[in-house]
């Protein structure tokens, strides 16, 4: 959570919420207790993993024996998107008797699989997974719903499908705003923001001048009208406000991903009621092509996320 950005939190918030943000706790300030109050909510007490058994060392090698039996050698990141794997793991750990609920099952091992000094070791993976294009395609829905997320829970992209409560939530944006996207391929298409994708780029776009993207950028008003005026091509794309920057990326498809954002409820399930920017204000600036300056459009747009920080980009909400 060090990396969150709570100026511009405060900035989405705005006057609206007229509670007092109180003592230091989330992130560096009562960010939690302010939306409960601004909901007229309480802040959940829900602890999912308030279980001492979670540390014993014999129910940690039960559960890994109980996920090793139905593995098969599939990445430990499945049992996050496999609904089969996830399925096959809760049952296995029903007929071992383990007292923990599905959701701690699934913390046990992804605990395990982070920790370097535990006594119990998960099995190395055997194969790879890769991520579907359509999960690439829809990045932008991906990455804002998980953004929201975050901002709101606090918690990590695993901790996000970890969870039924947050899973559900992820699900519900994905299905109000990209239908023809599977759970599964949303789901892997957050884990591979989660993988650094950005990161494998660094040197690239360390060198770069950021004002020689946003200089060659045409920008279009974000309307019924704009994907006509928009080209089918790859490119470079970010959609702002007067005040931030949204959302910034790369799309194989410009025109495809502009529609997106022509949606009048796309920011409305976003920003859950957090804000009300007008659709009239945003603003789609774009590049389209392979290439600026002998550099990838795509590398480009990391350059962009790192130094603008758009609000709804995952690296933002990190």
């Amino acid at each position: 959570m060090a990396d969150l950005n709570h100026f511009e939190i405060s900035r989405i918030l705005g006057s609206r919420v007229q509670v007092p943000l109180g003592a230091l706790q989330f992130g560096g300030f009562g960010l939690e207790s302010a939306l409960a109050s601004y909901r007229d909510q309480s802040v959940s007490a829900y602890r999912p993993y308030a279980n001492d058994l979670l540390s014993s060392v014999e129910i940690q090698r039960r559960v890994v024996v109980a996920f090793e039996k139905v593995r098969k050698g599939a990445p430990t990141d499945s049992l996050l998107f496999d609904e089969d794997l996830r399925t096959a793991f809760e049952n296995a750990c029903l007929n071992d008797g383990i007292q923990l609920s599905a959701t701690q099952c699934r913390k046990v091992i992804f605990r395990i699989r982070k920790a370097s000094d535990t006594p119990v070791k998960l099995s190395e993976t055997k194969f790879a997974i890769p991520t579907p294009q359509d999960a690439k395609d829809y990045l932008p829905v991906i990455e804002s719903a998980v953004a929201r997320i975050r901002y709101s829970s606090g918690q990590s992209i695993d901790e996000i499908f970890i969870r039924e409560d947050l899973r559900d939530q992820f699900a519900s944006i994905i299905s109000s705003l990209a239908p023809a996207l599977s759970l599964k391929h949303a789901i892997q298409g957050a884990l591979y923001l989660r993988k650094g994708v950005r990161k494998r780029v660094k040197e690239i776009i360390e060198p770069l001048d950021l004002s020689r993207l946003t200089t060659s950028l045409t920008s279009e008003p974000v309307s019924e009208s704009l994907s006509s005026h928009v080209p089918a091509e790859e490119g470079f794309f970010e959609v702002s406000s007067p005040r931030n920057s949204i959302y910034a990326g790369w799309n194989r498809n410009l025109k495809e991903v502009s529609q997106i954002f022509v949606r009048h409820d796309t920011f409305d399930v976003i920003a859950g009621g957090l804000w009300n920017v007008p659709q009239s204000s945003l603003r789609f600036r774009y590049l389209a092509g392979k290439k600026l300056d002998d550099v990838e459009t795509s590398a480009w747009a990391v350059k962009f996320v790192m130094e603008k920080h758009p609000l709804f980009n995952v690296e933002h909400a990190a």
